[in-house]
């Protein structure tokens, strides 16, 4: 898993441009991803679909059509979509799901909500935690599951599966 931009540019998202202006510094990070993600696919040899691009503080559809291109993979973040981080408001989390699923391979799983919520355990906000476990059970997801949370809020969130989605366990 990989982070293609790095919280250097987290900040830069922050900032209140004109919208031609983000378009134009969005697409110039996003090819300097590209240039680095290269540079790591040559320098390692790694087989691309074993790179997995997180969507992060970044418009994700900024970096769609290098991760195409590249043929890499995706770690999704149900958190950092919830919180408007990757910038996809155009669809939710099954959307996501939907659109990526031949190309995810690992679910960081953690609830959100917009402005700029996330690392929360299930249940608090907007995750539709039951669609979206019975889904992956329904496409035979077998890739890992990781809660990016603390210890007592992985608990939380377990019990929470238990109680509601007994099937996911």
């Amino acid at each position: 898993m990989i982070h293609a931009t790095g919280a250097f540019v987290s900040e830069f998202a922050q900032i209140d441009l004109p919208e031609l202006g983000k378009i134009f510094l969005n697409q110039h990070i996003a090819n300097l991803a590209k240039e680095s993600l290269e540079e790591i696919l040559i320098q390692t040899k790694i087989v691309p679909r074993k790179l997995a691009v997180e969507n992060v503080e970044f418009p994700f559809d900024q970096m769609e059509e290098c991760i195409e291109e590249l043929d890499l993979s995706i770690c999704f973040d149900t958190g950092h979509l919830l919180a408007g981080f990757s910038g996809y408001l155009n669809g939710g989390v099954l959307e996501f799901v939907e659109r990526y699923y031949n190309r995810i391979v690992e679910l960081h799983l953690h609830d959100g909500r917009l402005p700029r919520i996330d690392h929360k355990p299930l249940g608090y906000f907007d995750l539709p935690v039951r669609d979206l476990l019975n889904d992956l059970l329904e496409r035979n997801f077998k890739g890992p599951i990781v809660f990016e949370l603390n210890p007592e809020e992985v608990k939380e969130s377990i019990l929470y599966i238990k109680k509601n989605i007994p099937n996911a366990l």
